[in-house]
């Protein structure tokens, strides 16, 4: 992992590309293998294999914001925010207890211009929080 973001801390996304995939044929289970593949795939121009890796990352990491960041880069790069929009809202059912996703959920909401579901959801997220302190 350590090599491989190296690899990307100096802009060789080739080769961290390569490092990332042999890693995950070993490992299919690093959170941080996946987010680095994703991120890899992004620098490199390929969105969509991108964001199936950040969704994957997700899975793994559902309380990681650099998932999130990349999911929201990637799919607003390819012009599908409300499809990112249904698989955050999707997820939310099964993941009701994540203040982070429910934070950013209705922060794309809010741009997309679902307002009142957008204040609902930040309204979650917010009780969340308090609930973990």
């Amino acid at each position: 992992v350590a090599l491989g973001q190296f690899y990307q801390e100096q802009g060789r996304w080739a080769d961290a590309l390569e490092l990332w995939k042999h890693l995950l044929e070993k490992h299919p289970t690093i959170a941080e293998a996946h987010l680095g593949l994703a991120l890899s795939l992004e620098r490199s121009g390929s969105m969509r294999e991108s964001s199936s890796a950040y969704l994957r990352a997700l899975d793994l990491a559902p309380d990681d914001a650099e998932v999130y960041d990349g999911l929201e880069r990637v799919y607003r790069s390819l012009h599908r925010e409300e499809e990112l929009r249904q698989k955050l809202l999707d997820r939310s059912f099964r993941d009701s207890l994540n203040p982070l996703l429910f934070s950013r959920l209705g922060l794309l909401e809010r741009a997309l211009g679902y307002l009142e579901e957008s204040k609902a959801h930040l309204e979650q997220a917010a009780k969340l929080e308090q609930a973990n302190k």
